[in-house]
């Protein structure tokens, strides 16, 4: 229910009569009274059965999670502020830059992959700049047992964060003999893999985990000597406040450790079912495999903590702007926590479109909505809510899957699957709620096919949607951006897509026709159409009045063009416009090219320039000063 609106609950009964009912609210206060006299009304339901439909209504609620009973019978009651955290009394013109964590660099101690370090580090960079938002890829872990698994829209578990991306010299921790070996050891290798174009997870995750480990091992000497000292009781109020859901994701990791990767459903029954004897049976057991990931989790949320600060401090004034998955693996331990709560023998996908012909199959298992709904959405709300953490902002992937999510039977194909409902207005309530609590302010992708009406409720609830230049066309021709909806981020492109200089070379059209995802007549056509795109571009810059003289084709895009094209996005309706640390420095090589896994390195190239020096060179001033003229 809405704050702002009356409180009445629909009740249905055999019979009219009047009720008892009772409150336990959030605070820990009761409530109580008579239902009075009711206005009933005789329904006939599907199967035919007969009977009686009122509404109660209750006296105002504060805003929160409550739990109501009438009679013997008890419900989750939310009541929920009308809009996400955001007030549109404050809206102007700012804007940001995007970043995949995992590819960014630092000049000093950089560990094989962008870490929480680095994330602080180019948070301040950008605050420098001028940006108001440092937007960072999905932080979620992974599979540590297979680190070939490197989306991160795939992910193990949403809810946590990725013990890779710690920076394992970083932070103050007790040093002793056995861990400075340990922090010598891996120092020559660590600058050996720092120097790799690509991402060497398993190399990169050998060493860290072992310098983690000892760091671990040293964390458990020193409490031992000195259990008074800050840190240890900072560590337990972590482990407190993480809750069971923190413990079982813990003993899930331990399990499969022990297990090989094993995937669960494989496991002994009581460990698959995730009977409460047999994991507090397995957690005795590996407890330091238990222990291990409790401190890595601890390390890992105080090191974001700590890069959100430094950003904040830099002058980045909304802060980090996090990316949370619409789905996790079904062999990851979130969906083995929240079995319970997940829908069985499908998959979320996408029907048949002009961008896929035969459709699409995520691999992702979509959550019951019945299952939600019984729960009270408790677990999509600490979902939502664990995303929210150090952050000023947070994106939704494929946010149309609070109305509805494209499912697909096991053993199907795409054109077989159908589409799940989900109750949006609900589901909008309790990301409000958490987005309040966390003074977080959200962002929908709403990309692809969009339900009517569905962005309205977004921009009822202060949610803002995207508008991405490539998408916003009439056939050919280029939107004008001064008619983007003010409640959107505006951006050139997206790590799904090629970079503004690879799709000016035509990069992208040379590695599909590399892969053999083109034929060589294919590549023919996809060039002459790119030609025609970039006269359309063009137009669209010129009736701008944007465009001086006249880029060369056939040459390289310069930092010119870069520039013309992000003021053209920076002059559009939206509030907030971003840029790509992957434009600013002028990559071509895309992050991501969707229908590929094991064809090409995703999710794996490193940009050269360290976050030091990115927002120096010549693109990237070029990029940022348009930018800066248009939205100071």
């Amino acid at each position: 229910m809405r704050a702002d609106a009356p409180l009445k609950i629909p009740l249905r009964a055999d019979a009219a009569r009047k009720f008892e009912f009772r409150l336990a609210l959030e605070t820990g206060a009761t409530l109580s009274g008579r239902s009075g006299e009711l206005d009933w009304r005789r329904e006939t339901l599907a199967n035919g059965r007969q009977i009686a439909q009122t509404a109660l209504e209750l006296p105002e609620l504060p805003i929160g999670r409550h739990r109501l009973e009438v009679d013997d019978v008890s419900s989750w009651l939310t009541v929920a502020p009308p809009e996400a955290f955001g007030s549109r009394a404050a809206w102007r013109r700012r804007f940001g830059v995007s970043a995949q964590l995992y590819a960014l660099r630092r000049r000093s101690g950089d560990q094989g992959v962008g870490d929480f370090t680095t994330l602080g580090l180019a948070g301040a960079a950008a605050g420098a700049e001028g940006a108001a938002f440092l937007g960072v890829s999905p932080m979620h872990a992974l599979f540590p047992y297979d680190r070939g698994r490197a989306s991160p829209y795939h992910p193990s578990d949403r809810r946590f964060l990725d013990p890779m991306l710690i920076d394992a010299a970083g932070g103050d921790f007790p040093i002793d003999a056995q861990l400075q070996s340990a922090l010598d050891e891996a120092a020559g290798p660590f600058r050996e893999i720092a120097e790799a174009p690509s991402v060497d997870y398993e190399r990169m995750w050998t060493l860290k985990r072992g310098v983690l480990q000892a760091r671990h091992a040293a964390f458990v000497r020193a409490r031992g000597a000195r259990a008074s000292d800050p840190q240890f009781a900072d560590f337990d109020a972590f482990v407190a406040e993480g809750g069971e859901a923190l413990r079982r994701f813990a003993i899930f990791e331990a399990i499969s450790k022990e297990r090989g990767g094993e995937e669960w459903r494989r496991w002994p029954a009581p460990l698959r079912d995730a009977e409460a004897g047999a994991l507090a049976q397995k957690a005795e057991e590996r407890a330091a495999d238990v222990s291990f990931t409790l401190y890595c989790q601890w390390l890992a949320d105080r090191q974001l903590a700590k890069a959100a600060a430094q950003a904040k401090a830099g002058g980045l004034e909304l802060g980090l702007y996090r990316d949370l998955a619409v789905g996790s693996a079904p062999d990851g331990a979130e969906s083995w926590s929240r079995a319970g709560e997940l829908a069985i023998g499908v998959n979320v996908g996408a029907p048949p479109d002009p961008f896929s012909a035969e459709g699409q199959i995520w691999n992702l298992p979509p959550p019951d909505p019945i299952a939600g709904a019984r729960e009270g959405w408790r677990g999509l709300a600490a979902l939502y809510g664990a995303n929210m953490r150090h952050a000023g902002m947070l994106r939704i992937d494929h946010a149309m899957g609070l109305t509805r999510l494209f499912v697909v039977p096991e053993g199907a194909k795409p054109a077989e699957g159908a589409y799940l409902a989900y109750p949006v207005d609900d589901l909008i309530g309790q990301i409000a709620l958490e987005s309040q609590r966390h003074r977080c302010m959200i962002v929908g992708e709403d990309l692809g096919t969009v339900p009517d009406g569905f962005r309205e409720k977004l921009t009822r609830a202060d949610i803002s949607g995207m508008r991405v230049l490539w998408f916003e066309r009439n056939g050919i021709d280029f939107l004008s951006p001064a008619d983007y909806p003010a409640l959107s981020v505006a951006c050139a492109s997206t790590h799904d897509l090629p970079t503004l200089a690879g799709w000016w070379q035509g990069a992208d059209i040379a590695e599909r026709l590399d892969l053999a995802l083109l034929t060589l007549e294919g590549a023919e056509h996809a060039i002459a159409a790119r030609l025609e795109e970039k006269r359309a571009l063009l137009g669209a810059l010129e009736r701008a009045g944007r465009l001086g003289e006249r880029p060369d084709f056939d040459r390289p895009m310069s930092d010119a063009l870069a520039a013309t094209i992000h003021a053209f996005i920076s002059d559009s309706g939206s509030v907030f416009a971003s840029a790509q640390f992957d434009d600013l420095a002028g990559e071509t090589n895309a992050t991501n090219l969707p229908g590929t896994d094991r064809e090409r390195p995703n999710w794996r190239h490193r940009l050269r320039p360290d976050v030091e020096s990115l927002m120096k060179t010549p693109r990237a001033v070029a990029i940022l000063d348009a930018l800066r003229k248009l939205r100071r």
